[in-house]
C-alpha cells in the first residue's frame, strides 16, 4: 500500500543538525584548506622611482607581496626596475614587448640572498643585471626557480664589469696608469699576475678582480625544471686599459639544459694599443640533476689579449646527473689566444684524478703547483689536441717523479723541476719543453726515444 505524502513525511529520518559552533569550524576548515589565489602584478613604473617595492610602479598600484602573485613586465613600460622586494613569487614573465633593465638586489650575505620563483621564469627581451661591487662581494645575481627557466634569444643576463672595482679582490692587479702593471686573476692568472687564482671550478660563485678596471660580476641560477638558454650570460671584465681585471662566474644547477645561447666569463678583447696586460679568465660550471645533455650550449672562460703577457684561460666545469660531485668535466680553453701564463691549479683543487675528463683546447695551459695530483703516467682522464693546441706545465718545484714508463703525446709539457722516470720515454706527437733559468734535468732509467712529431727543446722560449 501506498503512503500518503504526510504519513512519508512523518517516517523520514531527519538528519541531525550540528550546533552552530561546530558547523562554524568545519566551514572555516574547508575555506583553509583552499590555497590562495594571487594575482597578477604587472609593472607600470607609475612611480616617482624604479623600485619594485613601491606600490605605485604597479598597474593596480599594488606590489608583489605573495608568493602566489605573478610578477609581468611586458608592453606597458620599459622602464628599467631595482628588484628589491624579498618575498618569494609564483611566477616571473618578461615578454617581448619589454626591453628594460632589471637590477636584482640579491646579496652575498643579508636578508635578500636570493630571488625565489616557485614556478616558472620566461625571459624573452630584457635584461637582468646587479649593482656593481667594490672591494668585498657585495652584490651578485642569485635566483632559484622551482619550474622552468628560459632565457630568450633577445634577453640576456649581464653581469660585465659588475665584479671587484679596480686595484680590489683576491687576484687584484694593478690600478697604476702606467705600462707593465701585473693583471688580475681569477679562474686563470693574468698576465704577470702577483696574485694567483682562487674560487671554486665545481662550484664558482666568486666575483672577478680588478686591475686597471673592474672585473666581471657573478651568476648563480638554480632550476628545478629545464633551463633553456637561447639568449648571453654573461660576467666578463671591463674591456682591459693598462692592466686587465678578471673575468666573473657563472654557475648554473638545473635537472636538465637546452639551447644554443652563449655563457661567457671571459676578458673581451681591447684594440688599444696600451692594453698591456690581458686579465684572467672567470669560472663556469653547468650541474645537471636528472639530464645528461648540455644541448649545443656555448661556454667561454678566455683570458685577456693584449699587447704584453696575455691572461690565462678560465675554466669551465660540466657534470650529468650520472656523475658524482666534482667527478665530471675540466674544460680549459683559451680561445686560440696563445700566452705563457697559466690556468693554475689552486691548493684546494689539487687533486685532478677525479675528474672524468680534463679538455686542454684552443691554447688552453694547465699549470700544476707543488701540491696538484695528475698521473701524468697515465693520463687516463687527460683529453688533448696536439702540441700547438694543448698545453700542460710543472711547478717551479725539487722534481717529479713517474714510477714507469712514459709516453708524452698529444701535449706540450713546459718542464720547470727535474723529471724522473724510472722506465722509458718517449715522446711521440707532444713536445717536452724544459725550461732555462729553472732546474730542468731530465733524468731516464731506460730507454728515451723520441719519434716522429715529438720534440725536445731546452731554453728561454721552451
Amino acid at each position: 500500500m501506498a503512503l500518503s505524502p504526510s504519513l512519508h513525511r512523518s517516517i523520514t529520518p531527519t538528519p541531525p543538525r550540528l550546533p552552530r559552533f561546530w558547523a562554524a569550524m568545519l566551514l572555516g576548515a574547508f575555506w583553509l584548506s583552499v590555497p590562495a589565489q594571487g594575482a597578477v602584478r604587472t609593472w607600470d613604473g607609475g612611480g616617482g622611482d624604479a623600485l619594485a617595492s613601491n606600490p605605485l610602479n604597479w598597474s593596480d598600484d599594488q606590489a608583489p607581496a605573495s608568493e602566489a602573485d605573478e610578477v609581468v613586465l611586458d608592453v606597458t613600460t620599459n622602464k628599467d626596475m631595482t628588484w628589491d622586494l624579498t618575498n618569494a613569487v609564483a611566477a616571473w614573465r618578461q615578454s617581448a614587448d619589454y626591453t628594460g633593465t632589471v637590477t636584482l638586489a640579491t646579496t652575498y650575505t643579508g636578508t635578500f640572498t636570493q630571488l625565489v620563483i616557485t614556478g616558472d621564469c620566461v625571459l624573452s627581451n630584457g635584461v637582468w643585471t646587479h649593482a656593481a661591487n667594490g672591494a668585498t662581494e657585495a652584490s651578485r645575481i642569485r635566483v632559484a626557480a622551482g619550474g622552468n627557466f628560459v632565457l630568450g634569444s633577445n634577453a640576456a643576463i649581464n653581469a660585465n664589469g659588475k665584479g671587484h672595482s679596480a686595484g680590489n679582490g683576491p687576484g687584484s692587479g694593478s690600478l697604476a696608469n702606467a705600462n707593465a702593471q701585473p693583471a688580475a686573476s681569477h679562474g686563470g692568472l693574468g698576465g704577470e699576475a702577483y696574485n694567483p687564482p682562487y674560487g671554486s671550478i665545481t662550484s664558482p660563485t666568486n666575483l672577478g678582480s680588478g686591475a686597471y678596471t673592474p672585473g666581471g660580476g657573478a651568476v648563480w641560477l638554480t632550476v628545478g625544471g629545464t633551463g633553456t638558454i637561447a639568449g648571453t650570460i654573461s660576467a666578463q671584465a671591463t674591456p682591459p686599459g693598462l692592466a686587465g681585471g678578471a673575468g666573473g662566474s657563472i654557475l648554473i644547477e638545473a635537472g636538465a639544459v637546452e639551447g644554443s645561447g652563449l655563457l661567457d666569463t671571459s676578458v673581451p678583447y681591447n684594440p688599444n694599443p696600451s692594453s698591456q696586460r690581458g686579465g684572467g679568465g672567470g669560472r663556469i660550471a653547468v650541474k645537471l640533476s636528472s639530464g645528461s645533455s648540455f644541448g649545443e650550449l656555448r661556454m667561454q672562460a678566455y683570458g685577456g689579449i693584449s699587447s704584453g703577457p696575455r691572461g690565462a684561460a678560465g675554466t669551465v666545469y660540466l657534470q650529468t646527473s650520472a656523475q658524482a660531485e666534482g667527478t665530471g668535466t675540466l674544460i680549459i680553453d683559451n680561445g686560440g689566444s696563445e700566452t705563457l701564463t697559466q690556468t693554475l691549479v689552486t691548493p684546494a683543487q689539487s687533486n685532478l684524478n677525479t675528474f672524468s675528463a680534463i679538455v686542454i683546447t684552443n691554447k688552453g695551459l694547465l699549470g700544476l703547483n707543488a701540491n696538484t695530483w695528475l698521473n701524468l703516467g697515465t693520463a687516463a682522464n687527460l683529453v688533448t689536441y696536439g702540441p700547438a693546441q694543448s698545453y700542460i706545465a710543472t711547478a717551479q718545484t725539487n722534481g717529479a717523479e713517474i714510477g714507469s714508463s712514459w709516453t708524452l703525446s698529444g701535449y706540450t709539457l713546459q718542464l720547470y723541476t727535474n723529471l724522473v722516470l724510472s722506465g722509458d720515454l718517449t715522446v711521440t706527437n707532444g713536445t717536452l719543453a724544459m725550461y732555462a733559468g729553472w732546474q730542468t734535468n731530465v733524468v731516464v732509467g731506460g730507454n728515451a726515444v723520441v719519434k716522429s712529431g715529438g720534440k725536445l727543446t731546452h731554453g728561454a722560449n721552451g
